[in-house]
């Protein structure tokens, strides 16, 4: 299941919880992209839904990924970040919004670097 000494599900992990990324972001800019005319995911199914399925998209990866790693403790550490990370962006100020963007790249930079190990 390795391929050049990197998991081969790893592309897998990160294009799925890069999309995750993405739907938040959307989520972010939907003032931006309605006044531009675009039709993104949270402009058709609403801010609240698109929330839900971005986290549930980057929780799907992380444990992916955690598990594909046989690593029961990455999947704590992943779904702490997670859940703190969707507390903030609902029940939080609307400014915690853009923290939540970049704090949701922590499960990725600590998966990056239990490759390492």
């Amino acid at each position: 299941v390795y391929e050049f000494g990197l998991p081969a599900f790893l592309p897998v992990c990160v294009l799925i919880y890069v999309t995750g990324r993405e739907l938040l972001m959307d989520v972010a800019d939907l003032q931006g992209d309605a006044l531009a005319g675009l039709k993104t995911v949270p402009a058709r199914i609403g801010p609240t839904a698109a929330s839900r399925v971005a986290f549930i998209v980057l929780a799907s990866a992380a444990c992916l990924f955690a598990v594909g790693r046989g690593s029961w403790p990455l999947v704590a550490v992943f779904m702490l970040v997670l859940l703190v990370s969707w507390w903030m962006w609902t029940r939080g100020p609307a400014s915690a919004r853009n923290s939540v963007i970049y704090v949701v790249w922590l499960p990725m930079l600590i998966g990056s670097l239990s490759l390492a190990f």
